[in-house]
């Protein structure tokens, strides 16, 4: 079944959380004070492993593998940058 969830994400470089299969990452914002990002999963779906990166505005960007840009998050003065690496 079809459903959106949210996962709450830690402000560090990098991070892997556990998703189902094929989970379509597609937004990422505060609430209150943790950043989270939403996405469409297939409740149904084994889970795998999915890395996230965070990078802050001038931060130098190096990644290894593909990744795609899910959301810029604001909190205070901080701005976040936030990526989910392609599966494979």
């Amino acid at each position: 079944m079809k459903t959106i969830f949210k996962y709450p994400l830690s402000i560090v470089d990098t991070q892997v959380l556990k998703l189902p299969k094929n989970a379509d990452v597609f937004s990422a914002q505060f609430q209150d004070d943790q950043l989270c990002v939403w996405g469409l999963v297939d409740t149904e779906a084994e889970h795998e492993d999915r890395e996230f990166r965070i990078f802050g505005t001038g931060q130098l960007f190096e990644v290894s593998g593909k990744f795609r840009f899910v959301d810029t998050a604001q909190h205070g003065l901080s701005v976040w940058h936030i990526f989910v690496k392609l599966p494979i």
